[in-house]
């Protein structure tokens, strides 16, 4: 049985009195365990293990089954000295019955349910469908023996692993039946299992026939289950709990067999690996399997830190109302989880930027504990008190020529057409991607979220600039598409003009930030705005700017005035990089691919494999590679 316990080596287990004889025996015994677990490990490929498997007493003490468990998260194997004493009772050689023991045990780390991932997932399934008044173990034994069941097949139908545990299979089948005759609790469903393996593996685990009717449905619905689809475990134990349920005795009376998992005593650090795994399983249901997790770990640790947190802060205004947009600020954990997942390359971009340096300002006397390398030999003609002198060093800035990772300035479609969150939303998911690793560069990110209105974070770095953008890329309007292209370069061409000192330290996130900003101005400049006269190509200020950004449009295509934005976009291309993600429009791609835009490359995103692998800013020949929909 396979026990995600982080701390399952802290159980108590009771320690026999050892004669000089019985040390002898014990290590015979713990030679033969370790030639066990050598030929075992051999059979698995060589895999490697934290520590090596023990023998104890008893296990009963430790709140355990009397036979054996695996810990996945410290790979903590322990067999009851009972259980091997019982195998070898029924016929089986000791090393034989060791190597199938832990062919069981080995088989949750090498076959199933191999990650914390995995079975934290179908843990959280079993609580959420089979957690009842009437029966709060009834999910622990669903999911104990569906992942025992999937561990063993996984065995028994290899041919070098399958003889030995056939042969401990058999002996456990034979004592089913015994139980079964006496009444005993979890006898009947455990002879439903054998006649399920015997049918599903196509192996004799030695059950006599007989009258099995009552049994048939169950075993039925237990053989024609598909135990070995990757994608299908959270599907296939819902199936499976469903057909033994009726034949699980009540757990208050009878407590379950199985210890199976304790979420509250794994670290912080392995649950959040577990559910990075879990939200990256794209075929496998994707959020919703995602979410049933995370509300499992809610009630069983709630002291659990999520490294992906909600942010307690207040929701980001932006150059829109705020009272025509949805803030959807709960979901930015779950995309900023997702994105992680994802790594994207970004070309760097041959471009004007500020270089800092260190120059000689001032001069000082030398004093004989002074760096060498900083002495003027024109002060003096040797090194004299008093007379001598050494460099004062500040730090200035300079334009200069170099490669870099430019900014990013996503453009976001959140209209009605781009609605939909049973699953992942693409749009928001590739926002996510794009935000996260350019700020990881050290480049300033900023978003327009945009329908038939517009809300403007200009780029800036930081980890609250980040935080802002996530918070605006989860935002949404609704209602129709329009890129408002006149006000979007009038608002950036604002923040190219404020090197000054006038707009120090200012950021345009609202009408309000907007307001003041215009208020800096003088009466000319004002004007210019005002009037709508600053374009792409007006000034020095506003080029400069874009061209130390890349320029990402996210939608479906269907945008109104989209004669308008391919202008935009063709007088763009001169300046800097565009890149549009299509998403769910495999038509709109064909249309957008027709325009040839200037120095842009289209990509087609239908779901999220579609995001793997991507690189920004890639060299011509390539860009013609992303607009013939080439990955």
């Amino acid at each position: 049985m396979a026990d995600v316990n982080a701390e399952g080596g802290d159980v108590d287990v009771p320690t026999r009195h050892i004669s000089g004889l019985e040390l002898v025996m014990d290590e015979k015994l713990n030679r033969q365990l370790m030639g066990a677990s050598d030929e075992v490990k051999r059979r698995f490929g060589d895999m490697l293990l934290a520590r090596d498997p023990e023998i104890v007493e008893s296990l009963k003490d430790s709140g355990m089954p009397d036979t054996a468990y695996f810990n996945l998260a410290t790979h903590e194997c322990r067999i009851s000295l009972q259980f091997v004493d019982f195998l070898v009772a029924s016929g089986i050689d000791r090393d034989a019955a060791l190597r199938a023991i832990l062919t069981h045990e080995f088989g949750h780390y090498k076959a199933f349910p191999r990650e914390i991932g995995t079975a934290l997932s179908l843990a959280s399934i079993a609580e959420g469908q089979w957690k009842i008044e009437t029966s709060h173990n009834l999910w622990k034994v669903i999911y104990g023996y569906y992942i025992d069941v999937v561990d063993e097949l996984e065995s028994l139908i290899n041919s070098s692993r399958r003889d030995d545990l056939l042969a401990m299979k058999r002996a456990q089948a034979k004592a089913d039946m015994y139980a079964a005759a006496k009444g005993l609790p979890y006898a009947r469903l455990q002879l439903a299992i054998d006649l399920a393996y015997q049918r599903s593996a196509g192996v004799d685990l030695g059950v006599p026939p007989g009258d099995y009717s009552d049994l048939e449905p169950v075993v039925k619905t237990l053989a024609a289950i598909d135990y070995f689809g990757k994608d299908k475990h959270r599907v296939s134990i819902l199936t499976f709990g469903g057909a033994i349920a009726p034949l699980v005795p009540d757990t208050d009376k009878a407590p379950p067999p199985e210890i199976c998992i304790d979420i509250s005593k794994l670290s912080d650090d392995q649950i959040n690996t577990a559910l990075d795994e879990i939200i990256k399983d794209f075929e496998g249901g994707g959020k919703g399997w995602y979410m049933i997790a995370k509300k499992f770990i809610k009630k069983v640790k709630p002291d659990f830190n999520d490294r992906y947190s909600d942010d307690k802060g207040e929701k980001q205004a932006g150059t829109g109302s705020v009272d025509e947009i949805t803030w959807r600020d709960e979901e930015v954990p779950y995309y900023k989880r997702l994105a992680s997942t994802f790594g994207l390359f970004i070309v760097r971009k041959h471009m004007l930027a500020q270089q800092w340096d260190l120059y000689p300002s001032s001069q000082r006397p030398f004093e004989a504990e002074d760096e060498l390398h900083r002495l003027n030999p024109f002060s003096a003609p040797r090194i004299l008190p008093e007379l001598s002198q050494r460099w004062e060093l500040e730090v200035g800035k300079r334009p200069d020529w170099s490669y870099q990772v430019p900014g990013l300035l996503t453009l976001l479609d959140t209209s009605g057409s781009m609605l939909g969150e049973s699953e992942a939303n693409m749009a928001k998911l590739a926002a996510f991607i794009l935000g996260r690793n350019y700020a990881a560069n050290h480049a300033p990110v900023g978003i327009g979220n945009f329908s038939a209105d517009m809300m403007l974070l200009p780029p800036a770095r930081g980890p609250e600039a980040l935080e802002q953008y996530y918070k605006a890329a989860c935002a949404q309007w609704g209602g129709g598409t329009v890129i408002n292209t006149e006000a979007l370069d009038r608002w950036m061409g604002m923040m190219g003009q404020s090197g000054d000192e006038r707009f120090k330290g200012m950021k345009l996130t609202s009408e309000a930030n907007y307001s003041e900003m215009m208020k800096k101005l003088t009466d000319f400049e004002r004007r210019q705005f005002e009037e709508k006269r600053l374009t792409v190509n007006a000034g020095q200020k506003l080029p400069q700017l874009y061209e130390r950004l890349d320029t990402v449009i996210i939608t479906d295509g269907q945008i109104a005035n989209i004669e308008q934005v391919v202008g935009w976009l063709n007088s763009l291309g001169k300046l800097t990089r565009n890149t549009i993600f299509l998403v769910n429009s495999p038509t709109e791609y064909n249309t957008w691919s027709g325009y040839n835009l200037l120095n842009t490359a289209i990509y087609n995103v239908g779901k999220e494999k579609d995001l793997v692998g991507l690189a920004i800013g890639r060299s011509k020949a390539l860009v013609k590679e992303a607009q013939g929909g080439a990955r």
